[in-house]
């Protein structure tokens, strides 16, 4: 979580976007709730860790560097 900085999660977030679809899916329409607590350190720490968990099963590591290169 430490190494979430504010300007590494903008990055993140900005570097995947090129992969969303034009168009919101049906399915995610119809599967959307908002997230309750957004911004709270408990919700950013449950985050942190599902974020961990995929850049550890995509083969980043976040540890060695402050920059992720999403491809």
């Amino acid at each position: 979580m430490e190494k979430l900085s504010i300007k590494n999660v903008v990055d993140l977030v900005i570097a995947s976007m090129r992969f969303l679809p034009e168009e919101m899916p049906v399915s995610f329409q119809a599967l959307y709730t908002p997230i309750k607590d957004a911004g709270s350190p408990a919700q950013i720490e449950h985050l942190a860790r599902l974020l961990n968990t995929q850049l550890i099963a995509a083969g980043c590591d976040i540890t060695k560097s402050h920059q992720v290169r999403i491809e």
